[in-house]
């Protein structure tokens, strides 16, 4: 193909696509239901780009603030450089993964977890403590905010309307200059504080894009394009009816669409079996591809507007504008002008047309910079004495230069690149494009800061960017084609000529065509498929369908051209996930047991496993290093005991109300959620600067993981059957508890007595984040389709009140505890006296409530009926006594080591290895031995083995040899807890329907939680009281009768454990039996 655009060839190519251009007929979409939603969703998908406008006006206006000034040395030159580029450089970073996820993984994935990752790079900078994080954190948001960037764009074009494609395509981009608006505006209001937080308040709010779209993506329907690539062809109907036609498969343009889109990119298929960047070489129309979009990349930002947005702050002081409140709202009046002009031009886009406005952009902007080249040469030689008539209008030139490079260059760039682009290479056209973004942006910010400081004056600098503007000029005239008119599959014969990969459909009869054999209309019949709901690692669809609540031989779509062009496409029933799985890969094992290869179901069970030891582990480091903790950040002596006491608070008050939740909206999507949140405060308290803040942060930690701890029990029951999977997944999940404390105050002690404790929270969030991410792949989906609407069954399945209730009855409860465990003698306290009442009040009409519920029919959270299940009240018995004497044991041992024997925090942890080793052993064992032995032998044997552990450290003597009774007692201690965890778990996961496992792992977490936190309490209490009565002078020896006396309670505790399973289990039989 001729590279010119007046060419004879390329003028009849575009003649006869549009030509060919379906009149569609025209919709209002605000009347329409489904267009509403779709544009709901649409405009939560463009709060991307307002992210990226945000970042890109946040440093100028940072820069604009003395605070900032002062804080980082008033960087110049190339340490500015720096920090203006490491944004690009983490976006440069990123573009290896982004097109891969995309085209393999969905659309949505790669905004999930961009998103994710901004979210954490906003608080690295907002809370940094130097230069060094703060590269850190803009590093990381600008990656994330890459792989968010690709993909929404591209969603965006697929998923709307052909009518609204371009414009809605188009304001995507222009929606940069409103975060940026709003980044200056909100500095206008922040740079009035006399302090750091002038400066990281902007930063901050930075994450609040991200957390609107990691809030929303979970109901923004996937790609319509992407699902028919990938053989899921009802799917992509049912959304292209639900949201173009209001549900109505038969409608005409609903029928166009499917079936180009679906043959077209069978076509593309057949001719390419694999995409790469390589194809963009292989064709003349790719390679013409190839030039536009790099052009694209390289004037958007190589044209003077990076230099304007990024050293405004130089040029405003250059044109005699020297206040900072003055600059900071001659930023945000601009960026508002910029944002009306932008989506102005872009609502016009269809009636003028692509090619008029980039010509007409590119015109006035070399108009106006030449005219501020003149005028700014004038003003430096006159000494820039003349700031009225020759200061002032520089500003005026430069936001007359902004209007016209929005008329094209701000809003249409995304949409022309998306446009031009097969499905194929759509994502890594777009890629491209962003990757010349960013390396334009990349060099203007390491050589405009070097030629501005070299040059004898800025003037010198303007003149190159005005002959650059003038070459970009005659380039976008001879190269640059229009693309107003046919449809995103069409538009590929511009390029491509008879070449190209089009399917011939007639709109006028597509309803011919498509022969809808039903009993009754589909979009009647399939509300209940919740199509829109993300689902990543989906395992409800394979060959390109969809699992049908209804036999799926009712419906079945045939297109006339069916066997002639889509192949691909298999109208066989479709197989439910849980007898099939789309993960079936032959090289990975696939097994009829289990519905999912045995590679990912090992993956699966260390993830899950993964969190709980993490969930242990940061306890294990706070109590390791609590004191070098509390020294750092000036936690004062009565609140010591809060970080720990507030988590446990947090988690307790909400495993309930989430595991209840879960149930509903999927326990896949709650566990990612709580697992990244996880990771954000796991980083928070690292990062931590005052003793409020790691309350705070340990608070919200503590909130975090009870979204993952009660879903991990569903996602164990719903994906594993009974049998040895899910009795190795029980087994390995319990072995993280033990596991992550022990190790937890191991690398505790280590890191505080070398490199600091900040390092053991970084290391933990580093590991979340992988688990975290790698679960959005590997975790089935585990959500009960409904006919009922999401809100509609959060609001009438949920027993709200009962769950209530029982939190903050257990939450008044965990804090009198919290207090008690401190010091006995606040329970004296007038306050905890009322709280301790209220708490009892509320737990004993909770039973009553219950029985109100299953009367009439309603959801009721723990059923009365459940208690007259012998099992189920034996083991909640034993698991709240068993943990309230593992967590008194190891706190006790603790002090022990480092009070009575003088160890450091390392010589104490390390002692801890052999309860480490033993919690493993257990558990692996226990995964074997569920299967073969009466839960009753188990449990029994078990607890008298743990039994022994209280005794040895009750008469230990101080200073005995560690071998002795110490070792003995760590290495014990763990057995009955590590059995009993299995144990429990499949039989409260057994006494609850299958719908509703994540109640039930909040039934077990709830009851574990509330044992920990009461054995701490009333041990520490009684070793308190004992030390303070027992007249011994010599501290050692006083805090060692105290001991005693704790110990010797959790004998008593550990021996009624074991009286309980010996009576309660008598009927459990073997639960870890496999099920035919």
């Amino acid at each position: 193909m001729p590279f010119a655009v007046g060419s004879a060839v390329t003028k009849q190519d575009l003649a006869v696509a549009q030509a060919e251009a379906p009149q569609l007929a025209k919709v209002k979409w605000w009347a329409d239901p489904g267009m509403r939603v779709l544009y709901f969703y649409a405009a939560i998908l463009c709060v991307c780009s307002a992210t990226t406008g945000y970042d890109g006006s946040m440093l100028n206006t940072s820069q604009a603030m003395d605070d900032w000034q002062d804080y980082f040395g008033h960087p110049k030159g190339s340490k500015l450089g720096i920090l203006n580029s490491i944004y690009q450089i983490g976006s440069i970073a990123s573009f290896p993964f982004a097109p891969y996820m995309a085209d393999h993984f969905g659309r949505k994935l790669p905004i999930a977890v961009g998103c994710l990752i901004m979210i954490l790079g906003a608080f690295l900078s907002a809370f940094t403590n130097g230069y060094g994080m703060y590269l850190g954190g803009r590093f990381l948001v600008g990656f994330g905010n890459s792989l968010a960037q690709l993909s929404c764009p591209v969603l965006l074009t697929e998923i709307c309307h052909p009518q609204h494609r371009a414009i809605v395509s188009a304001i995507y981009n222009c929606l940069w200059n409103l975060g940026a608006t709003l980044c200056a505006f909100i500095g206008l209001g922040t740079i009035n504080i006399s302090s750091n937080w002038s400066w990281r308040s902007i930063t901050l709010i930075q994450a609040v894009p991200s957390l609107i779209q990691i809030t929303f993506i979970w109901w923004i329907p996937e790609s319509p394009r992407w699902l028919m690539a990938n053989e899921r062809h009802e799917e992509a109907l049912t959304i292209l009816s639900k949201y173009h036609a209001n549900g109505d498969v038969n409608n005409a343009t609903v029928q166009f669409e499917y079936n180009e889109i679906k043959d077209t990119i069978a076509l593309e298929y057949q001719a390419q079996k694999t995409g790469s960047y390589i194809d963009f070489l292989r064709t003349k129309g790719n390679r013409y591809r190839l030039m536009l979009l790099i052009s694209l990349g390289i004037i958007s930002q190589y044209s003077g507007n990076a230099l304007i947005s990024n050293y405004s702050n130089i040029i405003y002081e250059g044109a005699g504008i020297k206040d900072q409140a003055q600059k900071t709202g001659l930023n945000a009046g601009e960026n508002m002008l910029k944002l009306f002009v932008a989506i102005g031009c872009s609502l016009g886009i269809d009636r003028f047309g692509r090619r008029p406005l980039f010509l007409t952009a590119t015109v006035g902007m070399l108009l106006f910079f030449l005219a501020w080249t003149i005028v700014a040469a004038r003003f430096e030689a006159t000494g820039e004495t003349e700031i009225k008539r020759l200061g002032y209008p520089q500003i005026a030139l430069i936001w007359l230069f902004d209007v016209c490079y929005s008329i094209a260059w701000s809003g249409l760039i995304v949409a022309y690149a998306l446009e031009i682009c097969p499905f194929r290479l759509r994502a890594r056209g777009l890629m491209i494009m962003n990757f010349f973004i960013q390396v334009a942006l990349t060099i203007g910010n390491q050589t405009n800061p070097v030629a501005l400081e070299n040059l004898p004056n800025n003037w010198n600098f303007w003149c190159f960017y005005t002959v650059w503007i003038a070459v970009e000029l005659v380039f976008v005239f001879f190269f640059y084609v229009e693309t107003k008119g046919p449809t995103l599959e069409e538009i590929a014969r511009i390029f491509d000529g008879d070449d190209a990969n089009v399917a011939q459909v007639n709109y006028n009869d597509s309803e011919k065509q498509a022969v809808i054999e039903t009993s009754e209309p589909i979009h009647h019949e399939r509300k209940d498929l919740k199509m829109d709901r993300f689902d990543i690692a989906s395992t409800a669809s394979i060959h390109g369908g969809i699992i049908p609540l209804e036999p799926v031989n009712e419906t079945k779509l045939r297109a006339a051209n069916l066997n002639q062009i889509s192949p691909k496409i298999d109208t066989e029933p479709i197989v439910p996930a849980a007898e099939n799985s789309n993960d079936n890969n032959s090289s990975q094992g696939q097994t009829s047991e289990l519905g999912i290869s045995k590679t990912r179901g090992v993956i699966v069970i260390i993830t899950l496993a993964g969190i709980s030891f993490l969930n242990t582990m940061g306890s294990g480091i706070l109590i390791a290093a609590l004191p070098k903790i509390a020294q750092d950040v000036g936690l004062s002596e009565n609140l010591i005991l809060w970080p720990a006491a507030v988590y446990a608070l947090a988690a307790g008050c909400l495993l309930l109300i989430f595991g209840a939740i879960a149930d509903v909206v999927g326990a896949k999507l709650m566990w990612v959620t709580g697992s990244f949140l996880f990771v954000v405060f796991t980083l928070a308290v690292g990062l931590a600067q005052t003793g409020i803040q790691i309350i705070l942060f340990r608070t919200l930690l503590g909130a975090s993981i009870s979204m993952c701890l009660p879903t991990a029990v569903s996602l164990i029951s719903n994906t594993f059957p009974k049998g040895p999977w899910r009795n190795v997944a029980f087994a390995i999940n319990g072995m993280g508890s033990p596991l992550g404390y022990a190790l937890g105050l191991v690398l505790g002690g280590i890191f505080t007595d070398t490199i600091g404790w900040r390092w053991a929270y970084y290391m933990m969030a580093i590991i979340n984040f992988c688990l975290s991410t790698g679960a959005i792949w590997s975790l089935p989906s585990v959500y009960t389709a409904s006919e009922r609407k999401w809100t509609t069954r959060l609001r009438c399945e949920i027993d709200w009140v009962g769950a209530a209730t029982m939190s903050v009855a257990l939450g008044m409860l965990l804090y009198v505890l919290a207090m008690i465990s401190s010091s006995y003698k606040r329970l004296d306290d007038p306050a905890n006296i009322t709280l301790l009442t209220i708490a009892i009040v509320l737990l004993a009409a909770f039973p009553f409530w219950m029985d109100y519920q299953v009367k009439h029919g309603r959801p009721a959270l723990i059923p009365n009926s459940l208690w007259r299940n012998r099992s189920f009240t034996s083991v909640c018995i034993a698991v709240f006594l068993c943990w309230a004497s593992l967590n008194g044991i190891e706190y006790f041992t603790t002090l022990y080591f480092q009070k009575v024997e003088g160890l450091s925090a390392l010589q104490s942890s390390l002692r801890f290895l052999p309860h480490v080793i033993m919690g493993v052993a257990v558990n692996v064992i226990t995964g074997i031995l569920i299967a073969k032995v009466k839960v009753r032998t188990l449990a029994v044997v078990s607890a008298l083995i743990t039994m022994v552990a209280a005794p040895l450290m009750a008469t230990v003597d101080v200073g005995e040899n560690y071998w002795l009774a110490p070792f003995w007692a760590m290495f014990l201690s763990p057995v009955n807890p590590d059995v009993l965890f299995t144990v429990s778990n499949l039989v409260i996961s057994d006494a609850y329907p299958p719908e509703m496992q994540s109640l039930a792992g909040g039934v077990f977490n709830e009851v574990a939680q509330f044992g920990n936190s009461v054995g701490l309490a009333i041990t520490a209490a009684i070793a308190a009281s004992v030390t303070e009565h027992s007249g011994i002078t010599a501290r050692e020896e006083a805090l060692m009768k105290g001991y005693r006396a704790a110990f010797w309670t959790i004998f008593a505790s550990c021996s009624t454990v074991t009286i309980v399973v010996w009576l309660g289990l008598k009927k459990g039989g073997i639960v870890g039996r496999k099920q035919d």
